[in-house]
C-alpha cells in the first residue's frame, strides 16, 4: 500500500501503456490466427490447434488484464485519482460558468453560434462544442441561435437548459463576422461544418494550462477535455429529464450492461461502410468474458440504439441468452433519419443517455451520435477511455487538426504494407485496425512540407484559383507561416462565410480543401514532374532540366524570408566568413539514414567536392578549398577536420554537440534549418543525397540564381524525383548497342523509364519501346519532361 502518495506521470503512464498492449497483443494475435484458420489450405489438426491457442490465450489475456485492474485498484492512488479528476473537471467548471454568465451581460464580448443548418443532431452537437471552444480560448459569452432550431422549433432551450442564466440575447452594437478582430464586441460564427480560417483552438488540441496533469491521470486527454465542454452544455431540462427518467424506469435496465449503436439507414450509404451485428457482438462477448472472471454476472444485458428494427429481430434470433433492450420507438419500417425529426428528438437524447451510462459501449466512431457518447461517458469515470471500443476508425473531430501518436521503440517494416518507425516519430493515424496494426502517415519534416505547399501552389496555378495557406499551430512556428516567410497574398489570406468541398471539388466549387498528405489523391495531371506546356519549347532550349526550373519558379514566389530571417541569415554568414567559391554539402546522420536512406560515408561526398575543385582549378586561382557542411551530427563536423585538414571547413555552429533525433526539425531551431538552405542555396556547387526532401529543396533553389543550375549539383544516391511524380523518363538521342551484358538497345526517340542513375557512365532504366530493362549510357540520352497544358493567363500578359 502507498497510502495516499502521489503517483509519478511514469507510473500512471505505464500502467495504461501495459493494459493497452495487453490489448493490442490479443488483437494481434486473434487476427493472424483467425486469417491462418480460414485459409483453404490449412489442414483439419492445424485448425484444431488454432482453436486450442485462441481458447487458452483469451484465458491468458483476461487474466492479465484483471491483475492490471486489481493492481490499479490495490496500489493506493485511487484517492488520489478521484480528487485529480475531480478538481480538473472543477477548474472548467468554474471557468465555463464564469465565462457564460459575465457581472455585465451588456458589456460582455460575445461569440454567436448557430446550430440550425443541414446536418444531424451529433454534427450539429459537435459544432455547438467548437463554438463553446472558441468562445473559451477568446474569453467570449457563447450567445445560441436557435429558434426554428430542426429538432424543436422553440429552440436549445425547450429541451436542454440555457447556457446561460443572464446573458442569452444579442445586445445593440455592430456584428462582425468570424473571425473579427480582438475589438470586436461581437463575432458571428456562420452555420458552418468548416469553421474557417481554423483556430488553434480547435480539436484535438488541449489547454496547456491543463495538459500534464490531463496526460497524467486520463488515457485520452482530448475526449475528457471535449467531455467537459459537454458536461457544461448537456443538461436536459426538466421536460426532457422526466421524459428520460420515465422511458429508463420502464425498460427496468441492471447493471451491468452494454451499450451497442448502430446506425443503418443513411449512413451506411455515404459516411461508413455496413458492419454486421456479429462484429457488434463479438465486442460485447468479450466484455462480459473479461468482467465475469471477477463477477457473477447471472444476465448478460445489451441496449441496442438503432434506426432499424430489423436490427432488434436480428440480435433476439440470434443471441437468445442475451437480455436485449432498445427504444420501442423505434419504426417497425426503417426510414431515412427517422429519428433526426423534432418529433422524436427526445428518443435521440434518450438513446444517447442510456449510452453513456452503460458500463461498456460498442459503436463506430464515423458516426457522429457514437463519438458524443463517448466524450460524454467520460464525465462519470476518472477515466473512461477504454470503457469503448469502435469499430472502424479512430476518434476523430471534424476540422481537426491530425490524430497523431509518438513512436516509443523502432520498427522495421516487415510486409510492403508496414511502415519503418524511429523512436520520436510522429505518426498522423487515419485509422485503427483492430488487428494490432494501425494505419497512419509518418509525419514529414520541413523540406516535406515545403514540397507538399510547392504541390499545392502548382495545383492553384494550373486550377486557376487563389491558394490559401492555413499555418497557425505549425510546428516549426505556432504563429504560422507570416511570421517567418512573406504572406502568399498581399489582400487574400482568408477564407470567409463560403461553403467548403473536399479535394478534388468540382469547377462549381467556391473553395476546395486540399488533403494534408504526401500523396493527393485522386491525382491531378499538373503535379510534378509536369511542365506548362506554353513555355516547354523555351524551358527545353534554355535549361537543361526544365521540371526543376519549373518547381524552382514556384518556389521563388513561396520563399521570401521575412526581415528578421534576412537579418539572422546575413548576420550567421557574416559571423561564418561565407564567401564564394565554396561548395555546400547537407549530410543527415540521426534519422535519415536509418528510415529513408542508406548510411554514406564522409570521403563520398569530398571525392564528389574534390572532383568539383579539381576543374574549377584549371581555369581559376583558387587559393584556398572550402566546403559548408549541414549537418545535424557534429562528429561529421570533426571527421571532416580531422580526415580533410587542407579544405577550410564552414559549418553552423548551433549543431548539437550531441547528436539529437530531428535537431533541426522543432519550432526552436527552424532559424537554422532555413540558414543551412540559404548557404547551401548559395554554393557553387552542391554536394548532397537527393533521397533526402532538404536536398531536393537547395537544388530547386539554386536554379533561380543561374541560367542553368541543373548541373550544379551532384547526388550520390539517387536521381532527382517528386512526391507521387510520374516517372522520370530520357529521351534517346544517340543510337546505341549493347555492348556487355545488362546493357539494352537504344534507337533515336526512344524513351526511357529511369530508375536510377548508376554514376559510373550508366543509368538503369526500360526501354518503353522494347520493355528492355537494363543498363544505357547517359551521354546518348536527355531528360524528357512532362508536358502538360497548363492555363496560359493570356489576360495578364496582354496588361
Amino acid at each position: 500500500m502507498v497510502g495516499n502518495k502521489v503517483p509519478t506521470f511514469e507510473y500512471e503512464m505505464i500502467r495504461r501503456r501495459i493494459m493497452r498492449d495487453i490489448q493490442e497483443v490479443w488483437y494481434f494475435i486473434t487476427a493472424n490466427m483467425n486469417e491462418l484458420k480460414s485459409k483453404p489450405n490449412t489442414n483439419p489438426s492445424a485448425v484444431s490447434i488454432i482453436k486450442k491457442v485462441l481458447l487458452l490465450g483469451f484465458e491468458y489475456k483476461r487474466t492479465l488484464a484483471n491483475n492490471i485492474e486489481k493492481l490499479t485498484e490495490v496500489d493506493g492512488f485511487n484517492d488520489w485519482r478521484n480528487n485529480e479528476i475531480t478538481d480538473l473537471s472543477n477548474i472548467v467548471q468554474t471557468r465555463l460558468h464564469y465565462l457564460q454568465n459575465p457581472l455585465n451581460c451588456e458589456n460582455a464580448r460575445k461569440l454567436v453560434c448557430t446550430i440550425s443548418y443541414g446536418c444531424g443532431f451529433g454534427c450539429q452537437m459537435h459544432h455547438l462544442i467548437s463554438c463553446m471552444i472558441l468562445a473559451y480560448g477568446m474569453q467570449r459569452t457563447l450567445l445560441l441561435e436557435s429558434t426554428g432550431w430542426q429538432y424543436h422549433r422553440g429552440g436549445w432551450n425547450q429541451v436542454f437548459m440555457p447556457l446561460s442564466k443572464n446573458c442569452t440575447t444579442i445586445s445593440k452594437g455592430s456584428i462582425d463576422n468570424w473571425p473579427g478582430t480582438n475589438n470586436s464586441k461581437i463575432i458571428r460564427i456562420f452555420p458552418f461544418t468548416y469553421i474557417l480560417p481554423r483556430s488553434q483552438y480547435l480539436p484535438l488540441a488541449v489547454p496547456e494550462d491543463l495538459f500534464v496533469r490531463l496526460k497524467t491521470i486520463h488515457g485520452n486527454p482530448t475526449v475528457w477535455w471535449i467531455g467537459q465542454l459537454l458536461k457544461y452544455i448537456w443538461k436536459p431540462n426538466n421536460l426532457t429529464t422526466n421524459y428520460i427518467n420515465g422511458k429508463t424506469k420502464k425498460l427496468d435496465m441492471k447493471s451491468p450492461i452494454v451499450g451497442v449503436h448502430i446506425r443503418r439507414t443513411d449512413k451506411i450509404i455515404n459516411e461508413a461502410k455496413y458492419i454486421a451485428i456479429e462484429e457488434y457482438m463479438k465486442k460485447v462477448d468479450e466484455y462480459y468474458s473479461l468482467i465475469e472472471i471477477k463477477s457473477n454476472v447471472t444476465k448478460r444485458r445489451v441496449y441496442i440504439a438503432t434506426d432499424d428494427f430489423n436490427v432488434i429481430t436480428e440480435a433476439k434470433a440470434k443471441y437468445p441468452h442475451y437480455e436485449i433492450f432498445y427504444n420501442e420507438n423505434i419504426p417497425k419500417i426503417p426510414e431515412t433519419n427517422p429519428i433526426h425529426s423534432n418529433d422524436n428528438i427526445l428518443d435521440v437524447i434518450l438513446d444517447i443517455h442510456v449510452l453513456v451510462n452503460s458500463n461498456f459501449l460498442v459503436c463506430t466512431f464515423s458516426s457522429n451520435i457514437g463519438r458524443l457518447a463517448y466524450a460524454l461517458k467520460q464525465i462519470n469515470y476518472v477515466d473512461a477511455s477504454t470503457k469503448c471500443v469502435s469499430l472502424d476508425g479512430v476518434y476523430v473531430y471534424i476540422q481537426q487538426n491530425p490524430n497523431q501518436c509518438k513512436t516509443i521503440l523502432n520498427h522495421k517494416a516487415q510486409t510492403t504494407d508496414e511502415i519503418d518507425l524511429v523512436f520520436g516519430d510522429i505518426i498522423n493515424i487515419t485509422q485503427y485496425t483492430l488487428d494490432g496494426y494501425s494505419l497512419g502517415t509518418n509525419t514529414c519534416g520541413f523540406g516535406c512540407q515545403m514540397h507538399h505547399l510547392i504541390s499545392y501552389m502548382i495545383l492553384a496555378y494550373g486550377m486557376q484559383r487563389t491558394l490559401i495557406l492555413q499555418s497557425t499551430g505549425w510546428q516549426y512556428h505556432r504563429s504560422g507561416w507570416n511570421d517567418i516567410f512573406m504572406p502568399l497574398s498581399n489582400h487574400c489570406t482568408i477564407i470567409n462565410n463560403v461553403s467548403v468541398d473536399e479535394w478534388p471539388g468540382t469547377s462549381d466549387s467556391k473553395a476546395i480543401n486540399l488533403p494534408i498528405t504526401t500523396a493527393i489523391k485522386p491525382r491531378s495531371e499538373y503535379l510534378p514532374l509536369a511542365i506548362p506546356e506554353d513555355i516547354a519549347n523555351r524551358l527545353r532550349t534554355i535549361h537543361g532540366n526544365p521540371s526543376v526550373w519549373w518547381i524552382g519558379q514556384i518556389l521563388k514566389y513561396i520563399w521570401r524570408p521575412q526581415n528578421l530571417i534576412k537579418t539572422y541569415i546575413n548576420e550567421k554568414m557574416r559571423e561564418l566568413k561565407i564567401e564564394r567559391p565554396f561548395v555546400g554539402i547537407q549530410i543527415r546522420r540521426t534519422d535519415k539514414l536509418i528510415r529513408e536512406a542508406k548510411y554514406h560515408s564522409i570521403e563520398e561526398y569530398m571525392f564528389k567536392v574534390d572532383e568539383y575543385y579539381n576543374i574549377t582549378e584549371i581555369n581559376n586561382n583558387i587559393t584556398k578549398r572550402r566546403v559548408y557542411i549541414a549537418t545535424d551530427d557534429i562528429n561529421v563536423i570533426k571527421e571532416a577536420k580531422t580526415n580533410y585538414s587542407h579544405y577550410e571547413i564552414l559549418y553552423n555552429t548551433n549543431i548539437p554537440k550531441v547528436p539529437k533525433m530531428d535537431h533541426f526539425h522543432s519550432n526552436d531551431n527552424l532559424f537554422d534549418v532555413i540558414l543551412d538552405i540559404h548557404i547551401l542555396a548559395y554554393s557553387n556547387f552542391l554536394v548532397c543525397t537527393f533521397s533526402s526532401n532538404m536536398c531536393r529543396l537547395v537544388y530547386e533553389l539554386m536554379q533561380n540564381d543561374y541560367v542553368d543550375a541543373s548541373r550544379m549539383a551532384t547526388s550520390i544516391d539517387d536521381v532527382y524525383y517528386y512526391h507521387q511524380q510520374k516517372n522520370n523518363k530520357h529521351r534517346v538521342i544517340l543510337k546505341h548497342e549493347s555492348q556487355a551484358p545488362g546493357e539494352i538497345d537504344l534507337l533515336p526517340g526512344d524513351i526511357i523509364h529511369i530508375y536510377n542513375n548508376q554514376w559510373n557512365g550508366y543509368s538503369l532504366g526500360t526501354n518503353l519501346r522494347t520493355n528492355q530493362k537494363g543498363l544505357y549510357p547517359n551521354f546518348k540520352v536527355e531528360m524528357e519532361p512532362e508536358i502538360i497544358k497548363f492555363p496560359s493567363y493570356p489576360d495578364i500578359e496582354n496588361n
